[in-house]
């Protein structure tokens, strides 16, 4: 049990010090600044659709649209950073 644990802590460490080597602080930066302003704008999309009332005059097939809307530009975001 000892083994495998000392194993995979030997193992862990070696790809941390292989990511280590690959990438550069200004890429992680950059990955940071990426996932802050993805987060903001998710908050921001999340807020409005949230606040958006649906009046008797929105019918279902406008609220769909929207939602449509929505799962669409959040796919291409996702797509788009990863």
């Amino acid at each position: 049990m000892q083994h495998d644990v000392l194993y995979g802590l030997k193992l862990g460490n070696q790809v941390l010090a292989e990511l280590h080597q690959q990438m550069k602080i200004g890429d992680v930066e950059k990955l940071m600044l990426e996932m802050a302003e993805g987060i903001a704008y998710q908050k921001v999309s999340m807020n409005q659709t949230v606040s958006w009332s649906v009046t008797e005059s929105n019918t279902s097939q406008e609220v769909n649209e929207l939602l449509m809307s929505e799962m669409h530009l959040v796919c291409a975001y996702v797509l788009e950073t990863a």
